[in-house]
């Protein structure tokens, strides 16, 4: 997999800071790609009947001091953050 898109959702808050819109920023890892990739039907928003993928944060996901608390794939919780 090519480092751009590894790194891509760390690239959207960077995109904000810049001016980027955050609506925008947020469906440039999220919807977009997944209509690119041919696949926004079942993933890239959240609407009834697509696949039920969701992570939790302490914050805004686009303020890079915020972390991810819980995380849902498939409606089943697969991550929880420890508490420090």
């Amino acid at each position: 997999m090519s480092c751009v898109l590894i790194s891509l959702p760390a690239r959207a808050p960077l995109a904000v800071r810049e001016g980027m819109d955050p609506a925008e920023a947020l469906k440039a890892v999220t919807l977009n790609p997944a209509e690119v990739l041919g696949v926004s039907d079942r993933i890239g928003s959240l609407e009834p009947g697509k696949d039920a993928d969701l992570a939790l944060w302490s914050g805004d996901p686009l303020d890079t001091r915020n972390r991810v608390l819980r995380t849902w794939i498939d409606g089943e919780q697969v991550y929880t953050h420890a508490e420090d």
